[in-house]
């Protein structure tokens, strides 16, 4: 009974480590995502008033 109830808790928590990296791996890919879209934006936009001139 006490080994199951061993297992049982070591497997959730491994399930939670897996699932904070997993928030952690989504962050970082949110950052750089944010990042290239602000970038592409900033060239739109510097673009268009560049022909507007």
């Amino acid at each position: 009974m006490k080994t199951y109830e061993l297992e049982k808790q070591r497997k959730l928590d491994g399930l939670r480590a897996q699932r904070v990296r997993h928030e952690k791996a989504i962050c970082i890919t949110l950052m750089i995502v944010v990042i290239i879209a602000g970038v592409a934006i900033a060239w739109f936009i510097n673009y268009l008033f560049g022909q507007s001139t």
